[in-house]
């Protein structure tokens, strides 16, 4: 199967006022940080546009792009903004879907289109469209023309990491070896080996991850660890993910080391396993309502067997079986609109703490604004404000929206989420798009795969 992901660049669209980046035609400096590598691709015949082509595989090989596609695919293009001046196209994407099967049907099938975006003054085209060849389906062509689409969609990314010793087999030497390795890496080491890794390409993030070492002479011993930093090279927000940066952690340390995963995860239990709660509000379950100029409210009230129903379709993840989540499932009521949550630690949480009340043994369900809200912790204060932000952003996320820069869209075996690192522990609130999604709750998905 051959995949291609491009940005469509409108010259004439383009935005040079500075600080300035036009809704549709023109890619962010943060966007172009996406992938290292990148084509750039123009033909005579659609003067003014240009394809900037970030994926193009073969069966998930690298593979550059044939010139012939390009000048197909840009002609695509600039059929669409001619199309976009003339008037033809309004906010609704039948407009769209219907002059483009009029113009291209007997070529390309129109898979998807995404929502369309102003780009001026009744000048409309779509965020995204997915073509495949009519001759052959498994050609396939995902085309973004706004920026901001594309910047929540792309799902590609590449990560490099950055150790904090110079050999990584001095974790198994001991506590006195490991503090010195540490100590000789200085920060002017660490931004060498970072600029290095750069390789001069610009990164959309770039970020430290602090996890422990336990000292196997005496693990369970808090005093005698400590505190270690990996620097994250990333490219692409999808990569943005603790799933995905502790799996290029991973990587990255059993390619440097002859010793094995079972005898790195008693050194760093957190980057081999999760330390996390999952949280399953109970999206469907109405008290009152929506209303046309009020806002409905969840209930407070739940069955037991269907709150643990709903537990058991969408927590995934290693160890969460059927046996496992009957047996840990929590559940609890939350400020954010009344809505009843169920809860189940990670199986594998540092320091067995793996039950809710464990963790946050003192939190009460009551307004921030109430007095009482101070009798609890500091740590819990700080999680229900957490909480309400992350339901806030569940209730309302899909694949594509935007996520707030300080949580990440996370994604396990169709299921999307909304995370966010608190005091080291992961929190995980399932989103109300996946609560609904008939061929999650179904236990299957008979759809297309993704692309």
């Amino acid at each position: 199967m051959y995949k291609l992901k491009a940005f469509s660049v409108i010259s004439a669209l383009i935005d040079n006022t500075r600080a300035q980046v036009a809704p549709v035609g023109e890619l962010s400096p943060m966007a172009l940080t996406y992938a290292r590598e990148k084509e750039y691709l123009n033909t005579a015949a659609a003067a003014g546009h240009m394809l900037v082509v970030f994926s193009s595989t073969q069966d998930g090989v690298n593979q550059q792009v044939d010139p012939v596609l390009a000048g197909k695919l840009l002609l695509i293009n600039k059929w669409a903004y001619e199309q976009a001046l003339a008037g033809t196209f309004t906010p609704s994407t039948e407009s769209f879907r219907t002059a483009f099967i009029r113009q291209f049907g007997t070529q390309y099938s129109l898979w998807s289109i995404g929502a369309m975006v102003e780009a001026g003054r009744n000048i409309w085209l779509p965020g995204v469209i997915e073509v495949r060849d009519q001759a052959d389906d498994t050609k396939q062509y995902k085309l973004w023309y706004a920026t901001e689409v594309f910047e929540q969609q792309f799902d590609e990314y590449e990560i490099k990491i950055v150790p904090p010793v110079e050999d990584l087999d001095v974790f198994f030497l001991g506590r006195a070896a490991v503090q010195t390795a540490l100590t000789d890496m200085t920060h002017d080491i660490v931004v060498e080996k970072i600029m290095a890794a750069k390789e001069g390409y610009p990164e959309t993030y770039l970020q430290g991850e602090m996890f422990e070492w336990f000292d196997p002479v005496a693990p369970l011993d808090v005093s005698r660890r400590i505190k270690t930093y990996w620097s994250v090279i990333i490219h692409g927000i999808a990569g943005r993910n603790i799933d995905v940066i502790k799996e290029a952690i991973r990587d990255y340390i059993l390619s440097h080391s002859d010793h094995t995963k079972d005898e790195w995860a008693k050194l760093f239990p957190e980057i081999f396993t999760s330390t996390e709660f999952v949280f399953v509000p109970l999206w469907g379950n109405y008290s009152i309502t929506n209303r046309e100029l009020e806002s409905g409210l969840y209930s407070s009230v739940t069955n037991a067997l269907a709150g643990i129903a709903q537990l058991k379709q969408l927590v995934k993840g290693e160890g969460y079986t059927p046996e496992y989540l009957e047996t840990n499932a929590e559940v609890f009521g939350a400020a954010f609109k009344a809505v009843t949550v169920m809860v189940a630690g990670g199986p594998h949480n540092r320091d067995g703490i793996r039950s809710f009340v464990q963790r946050y043994t003192d939190y009460i369900n009551i307004d921030t604004t109430n007095t009482d809200f101070g009798r609890m912790s500091p740590e819990t204060r700080r999680f229900v404000l957490a909480l309400i932000e992350l339901l806030a952003v569940a209730e309302e996320m899909t694949p594509d929206s935007a996520v707030p820069v300080k949580f990440t869209r996370l994604i396990r075996d169709g299921v999307l989420y909304v995370a966010y690192n608190l005091d080291r522990f992961q929190l995980i609130v399932a989103s109300k798009y996946s609560y609904n999604d008939a061929t999650v709750t179904n236990g299957s998905d008979d759809g297309e795969p993704q692309f």
